[in-house]
């Protein structure tokens, strides 16, 4: 082997994944890393995650697609929860509180209609008909 020529093979790894799926960002990125610590470490200090590490390096973008996918959908409140758990699942956004906290009006709509429905329902259930 020449000095500083090395070949290996990164296995490919889905964004589910997790861990896994950063440490294989992270090796096509970091050069130079001589142990899983220093993956984990940039100027501003160690990070437990490499989820983290990843997104301070700045190797995944915000969360403005999934905030404009889910502010963009006419969906009832049913169809966009499952559109939220998609994009959690599959966008692993940054921050998906904030996503949650922004869009959580329209994610509990029709509960909220229901509980007030509940409400009014609710004498009925002690009228009985002679």
């Amino acid at each position: 082997m020449g000095h500083g020529t090395m070949i290996g093979r990164v296995y490919s790894a889905h964004p589910i994944e997790g861990e896994r799926f950063n440490l294989r960002i992270l090796l096509h990125h970091v050069t130079g890393c001589r142990s899983y610590k220093d993956i984990q470490t940039l100027p501003d200090g160690l990070f437990a995650y490499l989820k983290e590490a990843s997104r301070r390096r700045g190797l995944f973008e915000d969360d403005q697609e999934c905030d404009n996918c889910l502010t963009e959908a006419d969906l009832r409140s049913s169809e966009l929860r499952q559109l939220f758990v998609t994009l959690l699942i599959f966008n692993e956004p940054a921050d998906p509180l904030v996503l949650l906290n922004k869009h959580k009006a329209s994610l509990a709509e029709d509960f909220l209609f229901f509980s007030e429905l509940e409400l009014f329902l609710l004498p009925l259930n002690w009228i009985t008909i002679a």
